[in-house]
């Protein structure tokens, strides 16, 4: 559509400001038209759904605009716990995530408390929640309290630019003031909002400009105008409310100037026109606000603009509908490059030559990655893969999984990794219960299974055809970061004692470094090479985000490497080492050839599965680097109890990680808290509840803590079990047979029988007497509530493709 003549909207000039804010008919047309133009080249079409919770109307301000001011005979309340945290729940059951919360300005004390703690409960409760506060102006220890436990948002209007206005509608503050604590806000952190009023009694064309200037020079990711409507309870009763059309065209005009900006269309619009908020949609605007969160008993008390509610003539979603738009059940808030996951683990790391994946054959420096990802990213787009949508990922560990990784990252993509060697009846659980717009996958699983979605987009033996892929695309550079409290990446559980679970990780999540940092050290010089696969979250940790925070290297491989390609691996001098006990329990017996090959190793890191006691002084004697055994968890997605080089202690998986808290309950369960906590399971909130209490996550392992503060634990619920008034773990049982000279290994399962041992012998063993050899070792060698029921003798001990004992397997009664 063409620009109107003599109007330009280039708004770096005052006077095609003001000449827009007059538009009407054609050219104002023409004026939105363009602002959506701007919007959905960003958003997509996508609008941002928030819920209000009117948490008090109790006010210090004596703004004249307003009918809660302190003057106001108006009946005052404040919202009970029970009240607030019904409401959430609510909301959050109904997969509402982003949610304001409004109150009059009260810095009194008691009140804050109270509003800090259960704010602070609600966030501990419902990981993922995303709260806005609009408390008018705080202390500079009350912003950053608030902040500190996850406030994310503050909304905080200047209302107008001009000083003598404020005063006149704000006597009780200044202008110079409230721009104060909007940079305060800013500096502590918060993603902040402001904006005016339009149609302010006094306010001129001039103050308008004004204020679409102030905004931009603030530099905000929030923005906002909302109408004047004079308030019976106010001292501006009687006044003309503002006129629609120039807020509109100011909305409009905001949006030009700040393309990636949340622009609300606010219940002002409709309470002056019917069909408002629609017509802010058609004007730019891409936040939409639910004001059914307030209790129906305490809603006809907070009223800044007049005395009947805000009820708009459509429901929020048909409106959406209407404009041509849809609505985002997750957060649309946009991040500076530099505050993006994507900027920490890449761009901040090209000014680095060295190597950042070694491949078969090939080093691949950062630069390199940049290049290759932002080239997979027009890929992915013509795809008509967007932000916000899931993908099923199913690659072997390769240069090909980290670009399409860091690519869905880049674009707001939620990546779901999943073992390419998954059964059938795994991929029609999770293909059902994620429903993956796209599936994503090397050339064996596209031959496996049959879908529509499936592209095959690798092949298992090389990259090339992936990179034929790229040839020509473009790099595509123009992308905004998204809100990192966002889901990004759901991991599912092993599965090895049930249902494998979708763990949900947001964005925050992925830039917890402490474990590399604090504990390995790990810096730019170290390359890292991981047996565990990028689809586990301890292969993801190891091989790709722990090294890329650091700016170290990783070696890639395919496949877990047997005795052949660990050579090749360990050409290359990785400094690092990472695998489950299993394998260095092979290496132990059949990888004395290979100890020569291990010299550039530094440090040798396990976790997975507990570490047997023998596995770790059969190590130290034979090796020199240490075996340092840490636990974490996919819901942590990062470990989080280690033992520490050089002070490492048999049988423990060490201390709790800087930054991470654990602790025990009467009965020996863990509980553990930290800042990489996941948001829950996805499409289970009934399961999250059961598992989260006031931010800490109710494990199923059993152990304990001695006084030096070393964890020690026994297992999981299921691994253990009372017998003869003791507490058994079969652990324990496991690692004292594994000492056994006729045992090759071992997994025992807890029957309605007893105790049952899966025993797989050593070579050369006869069958014949072995049971009756081996229950007089058990004999001498475990306690009388430790021994065994039956004895099974298998050919192997099954294993899932992460190397741990499959013991719902055997639990089934299906033997290996």
């Amino acid at each position: 559509m063409r620009t109107p003549k003599n109007i330009s909207f280039d708004f770096t000039r005052k006077t095609n400001i003001a000449k827009c804010l007059l538009l009407r008919g054609e050219d104002q047309q023409r004026l939105f038209h363009h602002a959506r133009q701007v919007r959905d080249g960003i958003f997509s079409g996508r609008i941002e759904a928030r819920s209000v919770i009117e948490y008090a109307n109790v006010c210090r301000q004596a703004c004249n605009y307003c009918g809660m001011n302190r003057r106001s005979k108006i009946k005052r309340y404040i919202l009970n716990d029970n009240e607030f945290i019904t409401q959430i729940r609510r909301l959050y059951e109904t997969g509402r995530r982003v949610v304001l919360i409004q109150t009059g300005e009260n810095t009194s004390i008691s009140f804050f408390e109270k509003l800090h703690n259960i704010l602070k409960q609600a966030k501990n409760r419902y990981p993922g929640l995303v709260l806005t506060g609009s408390f008018g102006n705080l202390s500079e220890e009350q912003y950053k309290s608030l902040r500190d436990i996850g406030i994310d948002r503050y909304l905080l209007k200047f209302e107008t630019s001009n000083p003598r206005l404020y005063k006149k509608i704000k006597p009780s503050d200044t202008l110079k003031n409230r721009l104060k604590h909007i940079y305060t806000l800013k500096k502590t952190g918060f993603s902040v909002s402001s904006g005016n009023i339009t149609g302010l009694p006094g306010q001129t064309l001039e103050s308008l400009v004004q204020d679409l200037g102030l905004l931009r020079s603030l530099d905000l990711p929030m923005g906002s105008t909302s109408i004047f409507i004079p308030n019976d309870l106010s001292n501006y009763a009687g006044q003309p409310p503002g006129d629609i059309d120039t807020a509109l065209n100011f909305m409009a005009i905001l949006r030009i100037m700040n393309p990636a900006m949340l622009i609300p269309s606010t219940s002002s619009l409709e309470l002056v026109k019917v069909n408002g908020q629609l017509l802010g949609l058609m004007a730019g605007a891409n936040t939409v606000t639910f004001h059914d969160a307030t209790p129906k008993n305490k809603e006809r008390y907070y009223l800044i603009y007049q005395t009947n509610r805000y009820k708009p003539k459509d429901c929020l979603f048909k409106m959406a509908k209407k404009a041509g738009l849809t609505v985002s059940a997750s957060s649309l808030l946009r991040v500076k490059q530099e505050d993006t996951i994507f900027y920490k683990l890449i761009q901040g790391n090209m000014g680095s030559k060295l190597p950042a994946v070694y491949f078969e054959g090939r080093r691949y420096t950062y630069r390199d990655l940049y290049r290759l990802t932002l080239k997979c990213c027009s890929f992915l787009k013509d795809r008509k893969i967007e932000e916000g949508q899931t993908l099923l990922l199913l690659f072997f560990d390769s240069i090909e999984f980290i670009v399409v990784f860091l690519s869905c990252l880049r674009l707001g993509i939620i990546v779901i990794p999943v073992d390419p060697q998954i059964s059938k009846d795994e991929w029609d659980s999770i293909v059902s219960e994620t429903g993956p717009e796209r599936i994503l996958a090397s050339g064996s699983i596209c031959d496996k299974f049959k879908d529509k979605r499936l592209l095959k987009i690798a092949d298992d033996e090389s990259p090339g055809y992936f990179f034929s892929l790229l040839k020509g695309k473009t790099e595509y550079t123009v992308i905004h970061g998204v809100d990192n409290n966002n889901p990004a990446v759901i991991l599912y559980t092993s599965g090895t004692t049930g249902k494998p679970k979708g763990v949900v990780h947001t964005y925050k999540d992925l830039f917890v470094d402490n474990f590399p940092r604090t504990v390995l050290k790990m810096t730019r010089g170290d390359r890292v090479f991981s047996c565990s696969r990028m689809h586990t979250s301890f292969g993801l940790g190891n091989s790709f985000l722990f090294p890329f925070h650091a700016g170290s290297g990783v070696i890639l491989s395919r496949n877990i490497p047997n005795a052949f390609s660990l050579r090749k691996i360990l050409a290359l001098r990785p400094t690092l080492f990472f695998a489950v006990p299993s394998f260095y329990d092979f290496l132990l017996r059949h990888g004395g050839s290979l100890g020569g090959c291990f010299k550039s190793v530094r440090l040798f890191v396990t976790s997975g599965e507990k570490l047997n006691e023998d596995i770790f002084l059969r190590w130290k004697s034979g090796y020199t680097a240490a075996l340092l055994e840490c636990f974490g968890s996919s819901e942590m997605c990062h470990p989080f109890i280690s033992n520490i080089p050089g002070r490492q202690k048999a049988g423990s998986c060490g201390k709790p990680v800087e930054g991470f808290s654990v602790k025990f309950s009467r009965g020996g369960r863990l509980f553990y808290a930290g800042p990489s906590l996941f948001a829950g399971y996805w499409h289970d909130n009934g399961l999250t509840r059961s598992r989260l209490f006031d931010g800490w996550f109710r494990s199923d392992d059993i152990g304990s803590m001695d006084a030096q503060g070393y964890v020690f634990l026994k297992g999981r619920d299921n691994l253990v079990y009372k017998a003869g008034g003791k507490w058994v773990s079969i652990l324990d049982v496991e690692n004292k047979l594994n000492k056994c000279a006729l045992i090759k290994g071992i997994a025992a399962v807890k029957t309605e029988k007893g105790l049952d041992v899966h025993i797989c012998l050593k070579r050369g063993v006869k069958l014949d007497g072995a049971e009756e050899k081996i229950r007089g070792y058990c004999s001498r060698n475990l306690r009388i509530h430790e021994l065994p029921g039956r004895i099974h003798f298998v050919n192997a001990i099954p294993r899932t493709r992460s190397g741990k004992i499959y013991r719902r397997k055997l639990e089934n009664g299906n033997e290996a």
